[in-house]
């Protein structure tokens, strides 16, 4: 490929389809604690390829992830690239309630703590406690 001294950027959003070159992607939100994640579904000459982005149904908006299922499904796709971090045998009790909740008794025992929020999307700083 020739070498280019610009990179062009395009923004996009959920629900909406893009190109590149003969590749058609389709962009759907998924649950997670950072804001803007997404899988995808990319067509191709030979069928669909879903890639799944961090899948999670245990995050405040599993019905995003729930709804990506529906439509990677309905592609019938010939390939499926799976992303996880927490793929184990061993069963986790832990949950982003639970988490909220811990950090909520952290930072009461700790009033005097500097405290950032982990997901800016549904925790932030308000009065020295975590707030919803």
């Amino acid at each position: 490929m020739p070498y280019r001294s610009k990179v062009e950027i395009n923004e996009f959003r959920a629900g909406r389809r893009f190109s590149v070159a003969s590749l058609e992607i389709h962009r759907i939100h998924v649950d997670h604690s950072i804001p803007g994640a997404y899988g995808f579904i990319i067509y191709t000459s030979a069928g669909a390829v879903v890639y799944t982005g961090d899948v999670r149904l245990h995050g405040a908006r599993p019905e995003m992830t729930q709804e990506f299922m529906a439509e990677a499904k309905a592609a019938k796709p010939v390939a499926l690239i799976c992303e996880g971090t927490r793929i184990t045998d061993i069963p986790s009790e832990e949950s982003e309630q639970g988490v909220f909740r811990e950090g909520n008794s952290l930072v009461a025992k700790h009033p005097d703590a500097l405290c950032l929020p982990i997901s800016i999307s549904r925790t932030w700083i308000g009065s020295g406690r975590f707030t919803r």
